[in-house]
């Protein structure tokens, strides 16, 4: 942010306080002046993502709370800097100046995650709720996603998880996979999903939250092959509810406002924000994905010999260990891009979040 005696000019003032007020108009398109009005004056990142918040309203009014936020948070992401606008008075040193509107979506993130992570943090404490414990409930472990949304819903219905009875929660490898990013994601994890498949996914490895057998092993160990259960169908176990699909964008989302959020609130409160209160607003589409052949090729492979080790053991399965091999129908790409995760930002700023003043 600059101050307001620097180079900001009084074109670059009245542009702000059209922004402020609804303005749509690009910076280069804008001439009015006006006099400074802010005790800083904000980066082009801050007033671009302004402008689109603006645009995406259609007309309506914008929160005053999000202009505040979106203006006087600062950039979360320091990559970049504050960057100043084009055409204002040449600096001799610091980031060169841009056109707002040449900016991409990737660089206007770290503004609109900031204002989400800070609302967020301000939803009141949730009690705690401590089940029950029953020794008929089930354990589970296997697919993390899965598991962190069961554990739950087995917590509501205070069925407790001190039973020797273990599911170990699967899915076909595909889906397997993107659920293990997506729980690297909401857990502070830095890598978007082509990023974690190149570095977790590779010939002659296959990451834990995939090695059905491996887990499965460990557990029989533990209480005995009879009662490791392989649950491919969860819908079989009664009174679970499946967890919900995942929407690649909105977990996506969820990383980029978990950085922000990482600052503000613990770890455990960070996940729970991200779970059970941002993912439910921001996931949109819930189909099946698929990811490019590279690694679905892979991943059927490995699918393959999950399918022969785990049948060798002679564990109870639930659904059919044939469901561990990816679909080979054509589904939506699971890829995120950094246009839909901004899209999907900007809708979630202009919604009210219950318990929040905005």
């Amino acid at each position: 942010m600059q101050r307001p005696d620097s180079q900001a000019s009084q074109r670059a003032w009245g542009w702000l306080a059209a922004l402020q007020d609804g303005a749509t108009t690009p910076w280069a398109e804008w001439a009015a002046p006006a006099e400074p009005s802010l005790p800083f004056f904000p980066a082009a990142q801050q007033l671009e993502a302004l402008r689109r918040v603006n645009a995406a309203a259609g007309g309506r009014p914008v929160p005053g709370s999000v202009t505040a936020a979106l203006l006087r948070g600062g950039i979360t992401d320091r990559n970049r800097g504050d960057l100043p606008l084009a055409d204002e008075t040449p600096r001799p040193f610091g980031p060169p100046a841009v056109d707002p509107a040449d900016l991409p979506a990737r660089d206007l993130l770290p503004v609109v995650s900031g204002p989400l992570a800070r609302f967020l943090a301000a939803l009141a404490e949730e009690p705690v709720r401590r089940p029950l414990p029953l020794v008929r409930g089930w354990r589970m472990v296997g697919d993390p996603w899965a598991t962190a949304y069961l554990t739950a819903a087995q917590q509501r219905l205070r069925r407790g998880r001190t039973g020797r009875r273990t599911l170990v929660l699967g899915a076909d490898l595909v889906t397997l996979t993107v659920h293990a990013w997506a729980d690297h994601a909401v857990s502070g994890g830095r890598l978007g999903l082509r990023a974690w498949l190149g570095e977790r996914v590779t010939e002659g490895h296959l990451p834990r939250p995939l090695d059905l057998a491996r887990t499965a092993g460990r557990v029989a160990e533990e209480v005995g092959p009879r009662h490791t259960v392989i649950a491919l169908d969860t819908a079989r176990v009664r009174r679970l509810p499946a967890p919900p699909p995942v929407d690649p964008t909105a977990v996506e989302l969820a990383r980029w406002v978990g950085r922000p959020l990482g600052v503000l609130t613990g770890p455990e409160r960070r996940r729970h924000l991200l779970l059970h209160h941002l993912l439910p607003r921001a996931t949109r589409a819930t189909g099946p994905v698929t990811l490019p052949s590279r690694w679905q090729d892979l991943l059927a492979s490995y699918a393959d010999g999950q399918r022969s080790a785990l049948a060798a053991k002679g564990y109870p399965v639930l659904g059919s260990l044939d469901a561990l091999l990816p679909s080979p129908a054509p589904q939506p790409t699971a890829f995120p891009t950094d246009r839909a995760v901004l899209d999907r930002a900007i809708d979630l700023l202009l919604e009210p979040i219950e318990g929040v003043s905005r």
